[in-house]
């Protein structure tokens, strides 16, 4: 494997790390919105598993520690 996907990965897995930091995740409350006689249209209720830190952190840090063996091995 060349310098250059290992650099490509690395970046990758950088925005990765950054977005899994900074993606909260979302809840969506299963009330009804709105009723007409017996017909009830709402929202089914959805809830998102949140990432942990650890992982984000050790994806950003596999992310540094692949585009520094990239540079590495171009030079």
């Amino acid at each position: 494997m060349g310098a250059k996907p290992l650099i490509q990965l690395g970046v990758a897995f950088i925005f990765l790390g950054i977005v899994a930091f900074t993606y909260r995740g979302g809840e969506i409350g299963g009330e009804p919105t709105m009723q007409i006689w017996t017909v009830r249209a709402g929202v089914d209720a959805m809830k998102n598993l949140s990432r942990s830190p650890l992982f984000s952190g050790l994806v950003l840090a596999g992310g540094v520690g692949l585009v520094a063996l990239g540079v590495k091995k171009s030079a």
